[in-house]
């Protein structure tokens, strides 16, 4: 006869779940270990995971990075690593650190505070083991400046210590910005330290285990122990790391970006049939026969969108295709839960971290040409000034007809010689083009800022050298395909909006009018002041105008990216607060779900709507109890991708320099600190740092307010001025430039 399989035990209640972590205070714990602890059935796994983030969400455990769960309440006085005794109001922010052991926690942006939304000065001796960039819970104990306070300084985004403000220490570290440090081995008598490579993360640090065959000055990747001690386990060794391979590598460890996906999300990858089918009299659109494109850079390997064109008789007709990845990625699937985490996709100059496993993100999700793809659209009627007028919204199906590029596309719309598929399609993209006018027209109008900062570009050889650094152009493609996104972002969010469901907005919030007046009174001294009443409400119109007047300036570049540092930084939340940049009073982002998940959270929204009409009242229930989270994650994830791919830029900019030590350039000063000043070159995106002793002699005086190094006699170096340098040195290891004066 044969045995009936038991069932599987009963999941843990959330009270057991609770006291069980709350036994292991100090102890960050992988998922498949408590999997394990707790034996639960492969069936029940997903149940299991789906408690642990609601209890996340609730604030009773901490998720970290690598799908690590930590009890969230302090440890007792008796323990470890006890918590500090708060002394006044408490806050949570994001600590920057000091190279000389004192730092600043900023508040975060949606938090529930109870203190004014300003930098909270953290000394030596208050610090309580955080590191650079953890999150914190600070106890605020008094204003003012603690003596010989020194902050962050000049024209580089940062606030000096002014002798206002708050001042406090840190209770608890609430999450770690990352497990992994990067640094040189330092052997000493009691097994080594760890130095280190950026001096602000963290002092030097006790190895507590290494391997035997490591040798002194090794490039490692060092595990802080969950004993709260401080001490690492050094888990890479790079060796040298004075090769180019290693640049990435070490940023991704740095980082703790996540590189592999666990195999049940690479199991549902590659468990979706290779070509896409579409049952007919269904409620996907068949969208096949149309003319569609893609318009993406030379090296992008994942199309997001696509567009359609159309002349009508009262105006235009516009069709936004985006990926449908919502249809292959559901709630809580492996595949979610993996992109969740990350948030976002990485790219660096020789390579990608994507959000989604290549089976999705570069085939079955990507737009490519040729081949049938699910897609959401957006359809929108506009009229001939770029209204729009009416618009749909609806999944369909579609294939590309070709994949352009914006170089391609701009010899075309620019009368260059062209060849196919160009040739054929250039009336289609001359269309586009007009539509896209007539939008960034409407959008101008209304005060929409348009900063003019193009990016450097990296040129690498195959051994990751690099070999020259490029101006990336804007051009009229690209202003195309932005004009397109920008309206169908604008047009889900309003259709969202309208139909009362819980979405995932993109808030860029107004400027803070301290910020915005310091700007001001270093822009008068170029002759640029703001426009006479500044901001008027919400709009940014007064700003743009004053960009308007910089075109063609010298100090169009500068003055850019200073105002660019005074804005705040965009983020994603469940506020309908508008967009301040792009003049907008509702947006979010819709037009790329293959590398954003924000955008695949929308697409799911939509989806739901779209199929229900009105969500019902505990879905609608459910998720808004659900989008605060995911947008503070999302956030968070956004800001760590991209110092991630500055860091590597950094890194692959100071290689390039290598090879031209000794060599002289012109450049402008774009920073000025109490240490010296710094310098970017003319010929190129290269910024590096003149210190004070290359300096003609003499007693200087930092001038925070004017962003001014002055000399007791005539010498006077300020934020805009040219100076011609000597390259004086590289260190790789801190990704710095050093420049001597000529």
């Amino acid at each position: 006869m044969k045995k009936r399989a038991s069932p599987p035990p009963a999941l843990p209640s959330r009270e057991v779940l609770l006291d069980w972590f709350a036994q292991r205070p100090h102890h960050s714990l992988p998922l498949h270990s408590i999997l394990k602890q707790h034996r639960v059935a492969v069936s029940q796994r997903r149940a299991f995971r789906g408690l642990l983030d609601q209890l996340a969400q609730e604030g009773a455990l901490i998720r970290r990075r690598g799908l690590h769960f930590q009890h969230a309440k302090p440890p007792s006085a008796d323990s470890p690593t006890p918590r500090a005794v708060a002394r006044g109001p408490l806050m949570i922010g994001r600590l920057w650190r000091h190279a000389e052991g004192f730092g600043f926690v900023a508040s975060l942006p949606d938090g529930d505070q109870r203190t004014s939304k300003v930098d909270v000065f953290i000394g030596r001796s208050e610090m309580a083991n955080a590191l650079h960039g953890d999150l914190v819970e600070v106890s605020v104990n008094r204003t003012g400046a603690p003596p010989g306070g020194r902050g962050r300084t000049g024209g580089r985004g940062g606030r000096g210590r002014s002798g206002r403000g708050p001042s406090g220490r840190i209770v608890r570290i609430v999450e770690r910005a990352s497990a992994r440090i990067i640094g040189r081995y330092q052997p000493d008598s009691r097994g080594g330290r760890l130095i280190p490579l950026d001096e602000r993360v963290a002092p030097p640090l006790p190895v507590r285990s290494a391997p035997a065959s490591i040798a002194a000055g090794s490039l490692v990747a060092g595990e802080l122990s969950s004993a709260g001690d401080m001490a690492v386990r050094v888990v890479r060794d790079f060796g040298p790391g004075d090769t180019p391979k290693w640049d990435t590598d070490l940023v991704i460890e740095e980082f703790g970006l996540p590189v592999a996906f666990s195999a049940e999300a690479e199991r549902e990858a590659a468990k979706f049939p290779a070509t896409v089918s579409v049952e007919p009299g269904g409620r996907r659109r068949d969208l096949r026969a149309r003319a569609t494109v893609t318009i993406d850079g030379e090296t992008a390997r994942d199309f997001d969108d696509a567009i359609s064109v159309e002349r009508t008789a009262q105006g235009y007709r516009l069709w936004v295709h985006v990926a449908d990845v919502g249809h292959y990625v559901p709630w809580d699937s492996a595949l979610d839960q993996s992109a969740r985490q990350r948030g976002t996709s990485v790219y660096f100059p020789d390579r990608a971290v994507p959000m989604l496993p290549e089976r999705l993100s570069n085939d079955l999700c990507s737009l490519n040409p040729h081949v049938d793809r699910l897609t959401m659209t957006a359809e929108m009627e506009l009229d001939r000034h770029g209204a729009v007028v009416n618009y749909d919204l609806y999944e369909s199906v579609i294939r590309s007809d070709a994949r352009l590029t914006y170089t391609g596309v701009a010899a075309a719309l620019e009368g260059g010689a062209i060849d196919e598929p160009y040739r054929s399609l250039r009336p289609l993209l001359e269309l586009a083009a007009e539509i896209a006018d007539r939008l960034r027209q409407r959008r101008m109008a209304r005060g929409s800022l348009d900063f003019d900062l193009p990016e450097p570009e990296i040129v690498l050889d195959l051994q990751g050298r690099p070999t020259d650094i490029l101006k990336e152009a804007r051009t009229v493609a690209h202003r195309l395909i932005e004009e397109c996104m920008l309206a169908a972002n604008e047009t889900v969010a309003q259709y969202l909006t309208q139909k009362q469901a819980p979405l995932l907005y993109r808030i860029h919030e107004p400027p803070d009018p301290e910020k915005l007046g310091a700007f001001n009174f270093f822009a008068k001294g170029f002759g640029h002041p703001l426009p006479k009443g500044g901001l008027t409400g919400d709009s940014p119109a007064p700003l743009q105008t004053m960009l308007e007047s910089l075109e063609g300036r010298p100090e169009q570049r500068l003055l850019n990216h200073l105002l660019l540092r005074s804005m705040k930084r965009a983020r994603y939340g469940p506020e309908p607060l508008g967009h301040f940049g792009l003049a907008s009073p509702c947006y979010t982002h819709f037009t790329s779900p293959i590398r954003r998940y924000p955008d695949l959270i929308v697409h799911r929204i939509l989806k739901e709507v779209l199929a229900h009409d009105a969500l019902p009242q505990a879905r609608q229930k459910a998720l808004a109890g659900l989008l605060p989270g995911l947008g503070l994650h999302a956030s968070e994830r956004e800001r760590i991708s991209m110092e991630a791919e500055w860091e590597v830029v950094k890194v692959k900019k100071a290689r390039f320099m290598l090879e031209r030590v000794g060599q002289t350039y012109r450049g402008h000063i774009t920073g000025v600190s109490r240490h010296g000043v710094f310098v970017e070159l003319e010929e190129m995106f290269v910024e590096g740092f003149v210190p004070l002793r290359a300096l003609p002699r003499d007693q200087y005086r930092f001038d925070e307010s004017r962003h001014a190094l002055i000399g007791s006699h005539s010498h006077r170096y300020q934020l805009a001025d040219p100076l011609t340098i000597v390259v004086e040195g590289v260190d790789l290891d801190r990704r710095r430039v050093n420049f001597i004066l000529a």
